[in-house]
């Protein structure tokens, strides 16, 4: 899987730094479906996913506010282990 951010070095550029109170994310969760009927409906046949690697250095740090900042962060049912597994960096 390719480097999210190689392919879209634009995503962040226009949020504030170092703002934010409260970040919510919902990331382009990678997972493979076990269904043999589900053909064609991997998540990478309708967009760019993001590898956990990638999860985890999203720019949390540059648009949290230092004074406090919430994050929430959405897991679909086949990454919930996985999202349980991201650490983002403390402030």
């Amino acid at each position: 899987m390719s480097n999210f951010f190689a392919l879209h070095p634009s995503s962040f550029v226009a949020l504030p730094q170092y703002q934010a109170r409260v970040i919510l994310a919902d990331p382009l969760w990678y997972f493979e479906n076990c269904s043999a009927k589900s053909g064609g409906m991997e998540p990478v046949a309708h967009y760019a996913c993001m590898s956990l690697d990638d999860i985890q250095h999203m720019p949390v740090r540059e648009l949290a506010n230092p004074s406090g900042c919430l994050l929430i962060m959405w897991a679909i049912a086949p990454a919930q282990l996985q999202g349980y597994r991201v650490e983002m960096p403390a402030l």
